[in-house]
């Protein structure tokens, strides 16, 4: 778990943008939609130690959130009600319109060719087929209180309402449309873009001025502050390998705070883990505390033989593995447990 409340934020880019907000990547680019420069720029992200802002196209009216399916961006342009799209390989690409008519369209999702489209002012998620010429809109949810963010987990669809201050979900498989979600988290400020990781699903947290992630695992989700009072406006978020990046929306910059760094802190402070019965022969437990937990189990070799998530009872079964040594790995837990197989 992440305890350092005041973790220290690096600059990206901190000049040249106009309203940053939503964020999307596509390999070593990120995308940035610029809500009060009503376009969309990028920056490569691959290593160099003062990156550029470049501008990839204009002529958007309020663009939101941001999904990359393949070589297209798709854009939620909130103020035109609007879903437009760009072709990123283009050397001067130009928005083509998907389907107007939305009530102030902000986050998106994409799942078998389906895009899940939070309506803020509409309060309501809709899709369309973007398989079709031209799409007709289907409401999936409804009686949300202002949805600003939509991230899919398997068939569950994670929805965070700005206004109703949670977290919310719905299986897509449910008859639609429904009125009914059942709530993850509440107690939020003012939350615009999800970020997925495993279990841990990160909540820019805007009114706050605060990044927190929640456990979609445990049996009663708990935020906990990643980030607090270093960042002015926290809108998007995207995480790449261990660097979360953030767009600061009052600031007009983006910035970014690695992860393994901030758990390694915490986790210097925390008591030792143990693993029992060891040896052990069929199943293996920790604290109950790592209940729900990703773990994985390497060999003497470091090659992976096992992954998955620990039980209620916070046991792994280990029938399966032949005799010998093993280290289970808890996420963010940095030291490995050793542990032998009967």
């Amino acid at each position: 778990m992440f305890m350092n409340l005041s973790a220290q934020t690096t600059d990206v880019i901190n000049s040249g943008l106009i309203g940053p907000i939503y964020l999307e990547r596509n390999g070593d680019d990120l995308f940035i939609s610029e809500f009060l420069g009503d376009r969309i720029s990028k920056v490569n992200i691959s290593g160099s130690s003062a990156p550029n802002l470049t501008v990839v196209a204009t002529g958007f009216d309020g663009p939101q959130g941001l999904l990359m399916d393949g070589n297209t961006l798709y854009v939620a342009e909130s103020q035109a009600g609007a879903i437009s799209s760009i072709d990123i390989t283009q050397s001067s690409p130009v928005k083509t319109t998907i389907i107007t008519g939305l009530s102030y369209p902000t986050g998106m999702a994409i799942k078998n060719n389906e895009l899940y489209i939070a309506e803020l002012n509409g309060n309501k998620i809709s899709k369309i087929d973007l398989s079709e010429m031209s799409p007709v809109k289907q409401d999936v949810v409804t009686n949300l209180n202002g949805p600003t963010g939509v991230i899919f987990h398997n068939d569950d669809l994670y929805i965070v309402e700005q206004p109703g201050a949670r977290v919310s979900k719905i299986d897509i498989n449910s008859t639609i449309p429904t009125s009914t979600t059942e709530t993850v988290v509440t107690g939020l400020q003012g939350s615009y873009q999800l970020t997925l990781d495993e279990n841990e699903l990160y909540i820019s947290e805007y009114l706050g001025n605060k990044i927190t992630k929640i456990d979609i695992n445990a049996p009663t989700p708990t935020t906990t502050t990643l980030v607090e009072s270093n960042v002015n406006g926290p809108a998007g978020t995207f995480l790449v390998g261990d660097e979360l990046y953030i767009t600061e929306l009052n600031a007009a910059k983006l910035t970014k705070v690695t992860l393994e760094t901030l758990s390694n802190t915490a986790l210097d402070k925390q008591e030792p883990i143990f693993a029992y019965p060891n040896p052990a022969k069929d199943y293996l437990y920790v604290d109950k505390k790592f209940a729900n937990s990703n773990y994985k189990i390497y060999d003497v070799l470091g090659n992976l033989v096992k992954d998955g998530v620990l039980s209620e009872q916070s046991n792994v079964l280990i029938s399966e593995l032949s005799k010998g040594t093993y280290f289970l790995s808890l996420k963010h837990q940095h030291k490995p447990i050793k542990f032998i197989k009967n």
